[in-house]
């Protein structure tokens, strides 16, 4: 089930017993210095159904890790800190994916499907106030402007099916 892994199946001769390979999968948020990437530090492993990739992470300006994660089958917007300190952001019985925080630390944007199609929606820090800041077809990725004004996506087009660069403000407004 899920991104966990059978292959190279086998039959016993009698028919009573089968044996397989399975294959977890395995990642970890693992951080180092710019300066000597050989140092690394571990902070956050998942294994299976609960990994990490590829939903996406990125840095809060508070130092933090903002990260989707599966649990239980769904997948939400989370932090962890480097003590390995874990706070829950939201809480949708929708996918929440791709989180990306704001220069300022007031926003985190993320894709979701919590509309029926996947979006992109904004939150503040804590995981409050959520508002839907596109009604595209299927956004495939978003990211902030540097001045943190407004969000730039990818989605289809609705004309002719295009993958297609799209803007919005961080406030919602076109």
């Amino acid at each position: 089930n899920g991104i966990n892994g059978i292959s190279g199946i086998g039959l016993s001769q009698d028919s009573n017993s089968t044996i397989a390979v399975k294959s977890n999968k395995i990642t970890d948020f693992v951080v180092a210095s710019l300066e000597d990437l050989t140092q690394t530090k571990q902070i956050l492993t998942k294994t299976g159904d609960d990994s990490l990739l590829p939903l996406g992470a990125d840095w809060t300006t508070e130092g933090k890790i903002i990260y989707s994660a599966t649990q239980n089958g769904n997948a939400d917007i989370r932090t962890i800190n480097s003590a390995g300190e874990q706070k829950q952001i939201t809480s949708d019985a929708s996918a929440e994916f791709l989180p990306k925080a704001s220069k300022d630390g007031r926003f985190i944007i993320f894709l979701s499907n919590r509309s029926g199609k996947t979006n992109v929606w904004r939150t503040d820090s804590e995981g409050t106030n959520p508002q839907q800041l596109s009604d595209n077809e299927n956004v495939s990725d978003a990211i902030i402007s540097p001045d943190g004004n407004n969000v730039f996506f990818i989605a289809k087009s609705a004309e002719n099916d295009i993958q297609t660069l799209w803007k919005v403000s961080i406030n919602g407004e076109n």
